[in-house]
């Protein structure tokens, strides 16, 4: 099973900071999560990571988890 997340983090908990370094909720997110879609005009490009993306990206997730469970069928 499959666990996402979509926030609008309104905590700034998924930002970045100067430094690159992450907020401890961040990396849990990360390690507890196969996904989390920040639904945040100002979450910059640079923020994302392989499981932490810009909320527009959860569609091209999808269409590669359905391809994904139709190949195994």
């Amino acid at each position: 099973m499959r666990f996402f997340l979509g926030t609008s983090d309104y905590d700034r908990d998924f930002v970045l900071k100067k430094n690159g370094e992450k907020s401890r909720d961040r990396i849990i997110a990360e390690w507890e999560l196969d996904g989390v879609y920040i639904l945040r005009g100002d979450f910059k490009h640079e923020w994302e990571s392989n499981k932490v993306k810009q909320y527009e990206q959860i569609f091209n997730d999808l269409v590669d988890i359905f391809k994904e469970i139709h190949r195994s069928v």
